[in-house]
């Protein structure tokens, strides 16, 4: 879903810049990395910063926005979200890439997807995304050491928490109970005190051997992990969607929500008695690790092929998504 309207301000062309918020849609990420400036609470001066109208730098910004956030869950008895770096790097990424070319949207100008952006930047689990940036498709420079308002950042985190449903996805996403941690970018270009938004939620239910960042069609993999209590593993899915591709703003201000892709294949777990042997093809279950050897091959197509990870949990009639991470596959060579 999109929420498109104009935005006073001028960007550094001198327009006037419309704006968009727009929240990811999927189902429900590594434990969160270490913060080495500490939690939004301990960075007090940035805080008393914002509180005082003063400019905040941009670390103190993201920090600012995380309080923002915890005070909204708090507000409806949710517990406070610790920082996650990995998801900050996912966030700035796409936040930067808003605000130099003049889009909102889940895809990147690269035609990245935020499952891509989030394995990236090294994350093994699911991130959760809300965004939010001009829709005038004009190309900016970034402005680096750029001092943010308050104001700014409070007026995203209230657009976001203002709707209502069925059209409120970003404000679900925010109070959503599975969420353990939280990520946020924030970017602006010369000449504007408007910052754009990224804001990504982590869920960590797991932990997961690497996968390959490259492999060819056909190629073997393993996929190992171990789920923790409460959470059950149910699923294990393989997807593909084709090759990304740079896209245009004029087109990605088009877009609106962005759905996990189907899976091509599936896996039922199968409980195993003891550890050998485990063969290909078989999700096995021991205990509450996991593992399934598999080729990636949809009908020998290359792309970027998606292993999403889903687990039940007590008192929930469906399947979550707890893990989705991304493998670029390409035709073998000849």
């Amino acid at each position: 879903m999109a929420i498109r309207g104009e935005r006073t301000g001028r960007g550094a062309n001198g327009r006037r810049s419309a704006f968009a918020l727009v929240a990811l849609v999927a189902g429900c990420g590594s434990p969160p990395a270490n913060d080495p400036n500490g939690a939004a609470g301990e960075r007090s001066i940035g805080i008393r910063s914002a509180i005082a109208g003063r400019p905040m730098s941009r670390a103190d910004a993201e920090h600012y926005m995380l309080e923002l956030i915890n005070r909204d869950r708090a507000a409806h008895g949710l517990a406070a979200l610790p920082w996650d770096e990995t998801a900050a790097r996912a966030a700035r990424r796409q936040a930067e890439d808003m605000a130099a070319r003049g889009f909102t949207a889940h895809w990147g100008s690269d035609g990245s997807v935020p499952e891509q952006r989030y394995t990236e930047a090294g994350g093994e689990d699911v991130a959760f995304e809300n965004v939010g940036c001009f829709v005038d498709a004009n190309a900016s420079p970034l402005a680096v050491d750029a001092p943010y308002m308050a104001e700014g950042l409070v007026r995203f985190q209230r657009a976001f928490m203002d709707e209502v449903p069925p059209h409120d996805g970003h404000r679900r996403n925010i109070l959503s109970r599975w969420h353990t941690a939280v990520g946020v970018g924030v970017a602006q270009v010369e000449g504007s005190r408007i910052p754009c938004v990224a804001q990504e939620f982590v869920d960590d239910w797991g932990t997961y051997e690497d996968l390959p960042r490259k492999v060819s069609v056909g190629d073997f993999i393993d996929i190992r992990g171990e789920l923790r209590e409460p959470a059950e593993l149910a699923v294990v899915g393989i997807a593909r969607i084709d090759t990304p591709a740079p896209r245009a703003a004029e087109n990605l201000n088009q877009t609106n929500d962005y759905l996990v892709p189907e899976a091509y294949e599936a896996y039922l777990p199968r409980r195993l008695k003891t550890p050998f042997p485990r063969p290909r093809g078989v999700l096995s279950l021991l205990g509450s690790t996991f593992s399934l050897g598999t080729y990636l091959d949809d009908e020998g197509k290359p792309g970027l092929y998606e292993i999403s990870i889903w687990a039940t949990f007590p008192g929930v009639n469906e399947e979550r998504l707890v893990s989705l991470r991304t493998i670029e596959v390409a035709l073998r060579a000849r």
